[in-house]
């Protein structure tokens, strides 16, 4: 067995490295690792701190890759293992640093490496499960100058209620408007190529007189974006909030 990290190539491994990080085996959510466990020269040992300490001090100034969604800075790693297993300039992340303790005139080393690809689709997947978790009662969906809002609450509600106030005399009467006003309270998602056109909708919409029976904006449309996987790809969503009530 032998392994290559940037131009090292350490060939005196102690142990089968392939293996899974698993989050949720069942529904495929892994991703490959390799922990390397091996005895290298004082070189060797030296050369591997190298290249450990220059990912490690780009990789320090660069966003977060479970908000920046990208791979950053890699170390391309290529190998061959037991049952003719073999792989190719593998773009990974370190996930433990090397640690290495004197074996004579030698290093015993170890190390672990992850497939950053893997790695960040590992984490959509977590976080799309988690979502799918908060809303799993199907609520519907409610269309909007063309754009289909999955909501993720039960929308109808009452808007303009009247209220009690209290007489001198401490009797109640009621103010305000006695017509309850039907409305849409919407808390949803989106496709991310639809924001357009819902912001257009609701721009028409505001701008010209109600229609009777129809919906009309009281609330301007709020969106907060976030990427799930389809496919195997990241694709843009948008929850979107905003109260429609329903022209008298």
């Amino acid at each position: 067995m032998s392994v290559t990290i940037g131009a090292l190539t350490l060939s005196n491994l102690q142990a089968q490295p392939l293996v899974y990080n698993a989050v949720d085996t069942r529904a495929g959510n892994t991703a490959r690792s390799w922990e390397i466990q091996g005895i290298v020269t004082g070189s060797e040992w030296a050369t591997l701190l190298g290249i450990y300490d220059a990912w490690r001090n780009a990789k320090i100034l660069e966003e977060n890759p479970a908000s920046s969604k990208v791979l950053g800075t890699i170390v391309s790693f290529s190998g061959t293992g037991y049952g003719s297993q073999t792989w190719s300039s593998v773009p990974c992340w370190f996930d433990s640093p090397p640690e290495g303790s004197q074996a004579a005139s030698m290093v015993s080393v170890s190390f672990t490496l992850v497939d950053a690809a893997q790695a960040i689709e590992s984490y959509y997947k977590e976080e799309q499960d988690q979502r799918d978790d908060e809303s799993d009662i199907n609520y519907g969906t409610i269309v909007l100058g063309g754009v289909t809002i999955t909501l993720k609450e039960y929308p109808n509600v009452y808007l303009e209620e009247p209220s009690l106030e209290l007489t001198a005399g401490g009797k109640h009467y009621v103010t305000g408007a006695k017509t309850v006003v039907e409305g849409v309270e919407i808390n949803g998602e989106i496709v991310g190529t639809q924001i357009n056109t819902l912001r257009n909708w609701y721009k028409t919409t505001v701008e010209a007189n109600p229609v009777v029976g129809q919906y009309f904006p009281v609330s301007s449309p709020r969106f907060i974006g976030f990427e799930r996987i389809v496919n195997g790809s990241p694709v843009l969503y948008y929850e979107v909030t905003m109260t429609l009530a329903v022209v008298l």
